[in-house]
């Protein structure tokens, strides 16, 4: 008896530990590549160097290792589920530690290094993000071996001479980043290798459990986020759950890139210069799955916006090869150039955060993923790719747009897809908060 009581005493003490951790993060994981904007206090942490090979390879080890060994904890009872609960969070806290010298940048493809960071950066002390008139300081975040080489970008920063930047600030400090930022842009994360999604997911949760605790805590309460790393779309909806008080509205992931890869395909299929070619839609995950859809887009013809369906007359190529085309762009410049996409990407970052604060141009909507509403009949809390207009630093889905019968079916095709990250990336933040009921 007083065995079962000791049980049920350290059972109580455990769930009251947990349930503080739970806004309040106990886990020291640095916050490598995320970017961080404030308008007058641009924070921007850009994970923009990386170590590779076998330090890489170790670090994943270390964390598939601890992650396997957590296999089935919550099917296990009383006192024993919670010691193996708190080992298995040791034991991934301490491999994501290790593993953190491996990181590359988000969209870093197998064996590649990621530059999004150090081309984006430019890029904000330019203006191409907040416009030629909005001063920014920038504050960089990287891992602590990396401390050196963020001094370095620093130096070129400022020998950049940029009108616009009025600071830089290179910490590898979390909250030192994160304090009063306007926007974040999150880079940050284990990288996606060939059909492994789902582990990567748990991979992530400590990486956004700590960022998001970071930004409720010292980001301003209007910050504005928006996930770049792979898989955006759940990502960001681990991020939101650790950053509740951050509004529902104010955290997107990247779906620009895609978007604007669409407009491109278009613009080559049919001849015509890309700034011609608008209202492409990219619905739902940004995925190897990701459906971009061309049914509503238009061309300027010089004597007016025409259909770009109309135009193109093939709805074979609209269906087939323009859809796999977007889909493995990334996968045929990473073969092209033997590195990943590295300032497309960070272009499709400027697109994303220029459209959501300064507006989109009459007439015109862009991707983004956002926190659905149940628009077009998506299940409402998932991180979506929808078409959206933006005034004012708000986005608003576009209403009333004809779905066909193909588009449906990859629209709930993704919607699937969605679902089942999210189910696998919430049975991982058990791992960290356990449910009251099975305490």
């Amino acid at each position: 008896m007083m065995k079962d009581e000791s049980i049920k005493k350290e059972e109580e003490d455990n769930r009251c530990r947990r349930m503080k951790s739970f806004n309040h993060s106990n886990i020291d994981l640095p916050a490598c590549g995320a970017v961080v904007l404030q308008r007058r206090r641009l924070a921007a942490a850009a994970a923009t160097c990386s170590y590779g090979g076998e330090q890489e390879e170790e670090g994943r080890r270390r964390v598939e290792k601890a992650a396997g060994e957590g296999d089935g904890v919550t099917t296990c009872c009383g006192g024993e589920v919670l010691r193996r609960r708190r080992a298995v969070e040791e034991k991934v806290a301490a491999a994501e530690k290790e593993a953190w010298t491996g990181l590359r940048d988000a969209t870093g493809e197998e064996g590649k290094r990621g530059q999004i960071g150090y081309a984006l950066l430019p890029m904000i002390a330019r203006g191409a993000m907040l416009g030629r008139d909005q001063p920014v300081i920038i504050h960089m975040l990287d891992i602590e071996p990396n401390a050196e080489i963020l001094e370095g970008v620093k130096m070129e920063l400022m020998d950049g001479a940029f009108p616009l930047l009025k600071g830089v600030i290179a910490t590898t400090d979390v909250i030192e980043a994160c304090k009063g930022v306007d926007i974040a842009i999150m880079l940050g994360g284990f990288p996606l290798r060939k059909d492994d999604n789902k582990d990567l997911l748990f991979k992530n949760v400590g990486i956004y459990k700590a960022q998001a605790s970071a930004l409720e805590q010292h980001a301003d309460s209007n910050c504005k986020v928006l996930v770049v790393a792979n898989p955006a779309n759940t990502n960001a909806l681990i991020l939101k759950e650790f950053a509740p008080s951050i509004p529902e509205e104010n955290i997107t992931s990247l779906a620009r890139l895609d978007h604007n890869r669409a407009l491109n395909q278009i613009s080559e299929h049919l001849n015509v210069h890309v700034s011609g070619v608008k209202n492409v839609i990219i619905w739902g995950n940004h995925s190897s799955n990701v459906y971009p859809d061309a049914n509503h887009a238009t061309v300027n013809t010089g004597v007016g916006q025409k259909s770009a369906k109309e135009l193109i007359a093939d709805d074979h190529w609209l269906n087939t090869d323009f859809i796999s085309n977007v889909q493995k762009r990334g996968q045929t410049i990473v073969k092209a150039r033997r590195l990943s996409c590295a300032f497309s990407a960070a272009s499709a970052v400027c697109d994303h955060m220029r459209d959501w604060i300064l507006g989109t141009p009459k007439g015109t909507w862009v991707s983004m993923g956002v926190y659905s509403d149940g628009s077009y009949g998506i299940q409402p809390g998932l991180i979506f790719s929808f078409p959206v207009t933006c005034e004012k630093g708000v986005w608003s889905i576009v209403q009333g747009l004809k779905i066909d019968e193909f588009a449906r079916e990859r629209m709930d095709a993704s919607q699937r897809e969605l679902i089942d990250e999210k189910t696998v990336a919430y049975s991982s933040l058990h791992l960290f908060i356990p449910p009251m009921k099975n305490l």
